[in-house]
């Protein structure tokens, strides 16, 4: 499976800047499903892959016009409450991202952690997933937690606005370790992010303006290293 190709911009806002997009956003767009069913905000955890040599997030540090992502997301913070686990290959391609991603059991998700092979291979996102991490000899890295508040507009335009809350990182070698040690380098940090197949619609541009938003690099996957893998990056 795989998502249409899209574009992603990103903002680091504080809080009162956050208060006030939110604010103005309301009357344009509406909390999506999963975000209601949190009461406002869902969990999303990511457990993000490299190399030895740590290539993607080299490859993200120098700009490389081509590069490939690989990460186990879930939206429980256990195994015993996560029904599945979305396996995920993302690349981009200049300024265009393309995500493809399948639902794994946690069964599968046992098998490939202990093994690095999945059970079976129902779809070509596994039969890939497992070729590139075994091909580049790719290991998990980084934990990836945050609190995400996402909106649709009211519009239908297609645009996702997200904003994430509470982003922190740890060390970890699955998606479900026992005891990680979270770090946060600004943890009253609200990223957010508009995603779109092409143009943003009018609104969603004046609102920009209106609010000075000036789009940032912020990969949190980058972030993560630098904060969790001190004996690289100190």
């Amino acid at each position: 499976m795989s998502a249409a190709p899209r574009f992603e911009l990103k903002y680091r806002l504080q809080l009162p800047e956050y208060l006030a997009v939110r604010n103005a956003l309301v009357p344009h767009a509406r909390l999506d499903e999963y975000s209601r069913r949190g009461g406002g905000r869902y969990f999303v955890r990511s457990l993000y892959f490299d190399t030895f040599g740590y290539r993607a997030y080299c490859e993200k540090m120098t700009g490389e016009h081509g590069r490939i992502k690989l990460r186990l997301r879930s939206y429980f913070a256990s195994r015993d409450e996560a029904g599945f686990v979305c396996v995920e290959i993302k690349t981009r391609s200049g300024g265009l991202i393309t995500k493809f991603a399948v639902h794994a059991s946690p069964e599968q998700y046992d098998s490939f952690i202990r093994s690095r092979r999945w059970l079976s291979y129902e779809s070509p996102v596994l039969i890939e997933f497992e070729r590139l991490a075994r091909l580049q000899d790719q290991r998990p890295r980084v934990l990836i937690d945050y609190e995400r508040e996402a909106y649709l507009p009211r519009d239908g335009s297609g645009v996702r606005i997200t904003f994430d809350h509470r982003v922190r990182a740890a060390e970890a070698a699955e998606l479900f370790p026992a005891s990680p040690v979270f770090r946060s380098r600004d943890p009253h940090v609200v990223i957010l992010e508009i995603k779109t197949a092409g143009d943003e619609p009018s609104w969603l541009q004046r609102l920009a303006r209106r609010h000075g938003l000036k789009a940032v690099p912020n990969s949190k996957y980058a972030t993560g290293i630098e904060q969790t893998q001190h004996a690289v990056f100190s």
